[in-house]
């Protein structure tokens, strides 16, 4: 069993979920970021990781989880480098293992993802946005740093103190209405961050365990729902849920971005209309034949 853990980003909504589940297990959590850990019982390091003149600690053969990362829309080349430099400071903590967390997003979002298996990625598909490609570039280098890593790709976290799902879907109602390219009737397999926690914990017991090189894993709530009924849990009954066609709402998200200077988010995105229209499902196999977890 791990006895202590480095968790990178652990002043975001998912870093701060995944260093109270460690702690409820007594493992020593130490939480690497630029802000201080609401949990105080979190030995906090404060690192800005994504500056290229800290100096960055080695914590020997200690895990090391890595949930730091740049959650934005649009393009930006300041995204792409400071998520370069981040995932090489998250490397240089640890000659042990590595978890790290990517993102569905490194699959080509142009076209549905039915059952996406890990190894469909194709190098050189378009990306629709920086984040994508700077997830895609992370993986990347967890894979060349020889380090025994697994990194887990996760579709929309959900769970509580989410900053980022839930407040860009009510950021987008309009006077109490919701439109959504297609009418949300694309099957979607979401993210609880409870199924993220568990499979860090199997993750982790995999490498303790023996596994070696990288491995990627799609982490998933167990079924796909209709995204309409997902979203309108989330949202309450006081917002209604419109359909909007699929070309046209691409049309308008790719006047926006054009319109839309490098480094700001749009209002609309072709990552955003593509996400939201197409299926989004993820075949599981690995995480349960390889993690050896079920998620819930």
């Amino acid at each position: 069993m791990t006895h202590k853990v480095v968790v990178t980003g652990v002043t975001g909504s998912l870093g701060s979920h995944l260093a109270g589940h460690l702690l409820s297990q007594g493992i020593r959590v130490i939480g690497v970021s630029r802000g201080v850990p609401a949990n105080p019982e979190v030995e906090h390091v404060a690192i800005d990781l994504a500056n290229p003149d800290s100096v960055i600690p080695s914590f020997g053969t200690t895990p090391v989880i890595n949930c730091a990362a740049i959650t934005r829309d649009g393009w930006d080349s300041a995204l792409e480098r400071d998520t370069r430099q981040i995932t090489a400071s998250a490397l240089a903590l640890t000659a042990g293992p590595f978890v790290h967390i990517s993102s569905s997003s490194v699959y080509d979002l142009t076209k549905p993802s039915v059952n996406q298996a890990e190894d469909d990625l194709v190098r050189g598909h378009r990306f629709l946005n920086s984040y994508g490609y700077a997830k895609w570039m992370a993986e990347e280098q967890v894979e060349s740093s020889g380090l025994n890593a697994v990194i887990l790709r996760p579709h929309a976290i959900y769970g509580d103190g989410d900053n980022t799902l839930l407040p860009r879907l009510r950021a987008a109602v309009r006077f109490g209405n919701l439109f959504l390219p297609g009418g949300g009737s694309a099957l979607h397999a979401m993210t609880s961050m409870q199924n993220v926690a568990g499979a860090v914990d199997a993750a982790l017991a995999a490498l303790a365990g023996g596994l070696t090189g990288t491995t990627v894993v799609n982490v998933t709530d167990a079924s796909p729902r209709r995204l309409e009924n997902v979203i309108a849990e989330a949202l309450g009954p006081e917002v209604r849920i419109r359909s909007a066609p699929v070309g046209f709402a691409l049309a308008i998200a790719k006047r926006a971005e054009k319109r839309t200077p490098e480094g700001t988010e749009p209002r609309l995105s072709e990552y955003a209309v593509r996400q939201l229209a197409y299926e989004r499902t993820y075949s599981l196999d690995r995480l349960r034949e390889t993690l050896g977890f079920e998620p819930q």
